[in-house]
Order: structure tokens, then sequence, then C-alpha cells
């Protein structure tokens, strides 16, 4: 498994392309930032970008069964 490893503070135009986007939407108690949900292939990772700028990065990620 390969998860994207990402820096906080980021220029948002400056990510590389890693996943599809599932959604995109205004947070929910955080006036002016954006969320952005991807899915990769180990999972989902939702990014929150505040004035341009990667501000939080939340990794989804399913467990496996053997």
């Amino acid at each position: 498994m390969t998860i994207p490893r990402l820096q906080l503070e980021t220029q948002i135009a400056d990510l590389p392309s890693f996943g599809t986007l599932v959604w995109e939407r205004p947070h929910e108690k955080a006036a002016g930032v954006v969320q952005r949900q991807y899915e990769i292939p180990e999972g989902n990772i939702i990014l929150a970008d505040w004035a341009g700028t990667l501000h939080e990065i939340i990794y989804q990620t399913p467990l496996e069964d053997d």
C-alpha cells in the first residue's frame, strides 16, 4: 500500500494529481474552507483548502482481512 504523503501549507495548485475527485463542498464548520474527497487505490483522502493552501488531510483506508 502506497498512500500519498502530503505536506500541510502546500499550495493546492502545486499538489500532484493522485486520485479521482469524488466530491467537493464547503466545510461545515469553517467559513471559507473547501473540502475535497479523492478516491485512491488504498481508500480515500479528504483535503481542506483555505485560501488556496492545504490545511487539513484526512486519510481513510479500509482494514483488510487475510
